[in-house]
């Protein structure tokens, strides 16, 4: 899952994406392959629910999907691995649970809503914290992340600390329901657009 932050709208946005392209005949089915297997190597798998009638619908706009509605079908999306890192982020003083947000990024293509789960920055004087000894644990920084550390595990003087993989998980458990939000969403801007 890369570095543990991407949301499960950026990986709905790409597989769309691809399903849109590939729907107007402008991609193949080996390329919509090859994201399924990048995909389903970080445990998420999209199957929709009624494909042959998203893929009608689709067709039926012309390949003019405008950006508004994929935006919106991704912050859907998005709900609810957000409320479930929140719920599963370790407690100590709370300000995990609170520093966990979405973030919209800015892509490279008009048809594509990538948004992703990051920490807060306002946050950062109580997660960045300074490291005594540089280097003894294998770090090469001067401060530690505790989002990241919480996340991943780290090294200390008693051994190895393994991760809690709150994030991962949020995003594993909630994958189905992010889709089944998402295609209502992008049906429903369908509807609205072919009325």
């Amino acid at each position: 899952m890369g570095l543990g932050a991407e949301a499960i709208g950026e990986l709905a946005a790409a597989y769309a994406e691809a399903r849109l392209t590939q729907m107007l005949g402008g991609g193949s089915d080996s390329a919509v392959r090859a994201l399924g297997r990048g995909l389903s190597s970080i445990s998420f798998h999209a199957s929709l629910e009624g494909e042959r009638e998203v893929i009608r619908q689709f067709r039926a706009l012309g390949g003019k999907f405008p950006k508004k509605y994929l935006t919106k079908a991704a912050k859907e999306g998005g709900k609810e691995p957000l409320a479930k890192a929140r719920e599963l982020a370790p407690r100590d003083t709370g300000a995990l649970k609170k520093g966990i947000k979405y973030i919209r990024e800015t892509p490279s293509k008009r048809t594509k809503a990538v948004y992703r789960m990051v920490f807060n920055r306002k946050y950062n004087n109580v997660f960045q914290k300074p490291i005594k000894n540089v280097g003894i644990y294998g770090g090469k920084k001067d401060t530690g992340y505790y989002p990241v550390s919480q996340e991943y595990g780290f090294k200390s003087k008693s051994g190895y600390t393994r991760g809690k993989y709150f994030l991962r998980r949020a995003i594993d458990s909630t994958a189905s329901q992010s889709e089944v939000k998402m295609i209502e969403s992008l049906n429903q801007s369908i509807d609205d657009i072919l009325r």
